[in-house]
């Protein structure tokens, strides 16, 4: 971060709009995981329906503004969440990209545009319906929202959670579509680092089926994979196909152990005490 602040960007830049594309649970596109549904730019085009490939997303004029207004030291909207925290003086997701990015290398060039990474949300298809998540993540949630009536008369909006007026219009079923899968196999080849969450990923065709691609291609050896997951099915057939990539990281969303965790995540799965998570 003093590389980026001594070029006084330290405020407004990050680093995933340079090497990172983000596809959502509803199949639209999106700087990084967490950027707000206000945007500084016009689009014609947001969706990975709407595009030949993921590169012309990337280098699409939407993107190629976003670039050039943190290279000039300009804020936006779609980052108001990581300055709300940084008001805060808490960890952003910002500041921990750019960390991560110059860890090794403090001299790393902060323009450089390489696309590498992806971060894909593959629909919101999910077993659970815990009560910290959403319908946008969950579609156990989903149901139960269209039953209660909330998808028409949404009870948290304009609340905590500050999500676009038609995402429950957005296509959910995206990673279902070949040519969107096709879209993200080929990009594998120039991927260092890949973050697949959902939905419950481990649960998705679509995960499979990339994983799988990378294996035959021996893409794999060079992909650092990173997995979100409820740990509830955690199938063999992936932890086979996970030795083949070059690391693993398995993220655990566990919000409670025992009781707790059978209230927030409506199961009567309990897990004991003494395991480490």
């Amino acid at each position: 971060r003093d590389s980026v602040a001594s070029r006084g960007l330290g405020d407004v830049y990050k680093r995933q709009p340079f090497n990172n594309v983000t596809v959502s649970p509803t199949g639209r596109m999106q700087i990084c995981c967490i950027s707000e549904h206000n945007f500084t730019f016009d689009s014609n085009k947001r969706h990975i329906n709407e595009f030949k490939d993921i590169n012309e997303w990337f280098h699409g004029p939407y993107m190629n503004k976003i670039r050039d207004a943190m290279l000039n030291g300009k804020y936006l909207k779609e980052c108001a969440g990581c300055y709300k925290l940084e008001k805060l003086d808490r960890q952003s997701l910002r500041n921990w990209e750019n960390d991560l990015y110059l860890k090794n290398n403090s001299s790393a060039p902060l323009d450089k545009i390489e696309l590498n990474q992806l971060n894909v949300k593959f629909g919101n298809k999910c077993n659970l319906k815990c009560k910290m998540c959403f319908p946008y993540s969950s579609s156990e949630l989903w149901k139960e929202w269209k039953e209660l009536g909330w998808n028409i008369n949404d009870p948290n909006k304009g609340g905590n959670w500050k999500y676009y007026d038609s995402y429950y219009e957005e296509d959910y079923d995206w990673p279902t579509k070949k040519e969107n899968l096709d879209k993200l196999k080929a990009m594998a080849q120039f991927c260092n680092r890949v973050h697949f969450t959902g939905g419950e990923p481990m649960i998705s065709p679509a995960l499979f089926r990339w994983l799988k691609h990378c294996i035959d291609k021996k893409y794999s050896k060079d992909i650092d994979l990173e997995i979100v997951t409820n740990g509830t099915k955690i199938h063999p057939r992936f932890c086979m196909m996970a030795e083949q990539f070059k690391s693993i990281t398995i993220h655990l969303s566990i919000d409670g152990l025992d009781n707790t965790y059978d209230s927030v995540s409506y199961t009567h799965l309990t897990l004991p005490t003494n395991r480490e998570v």
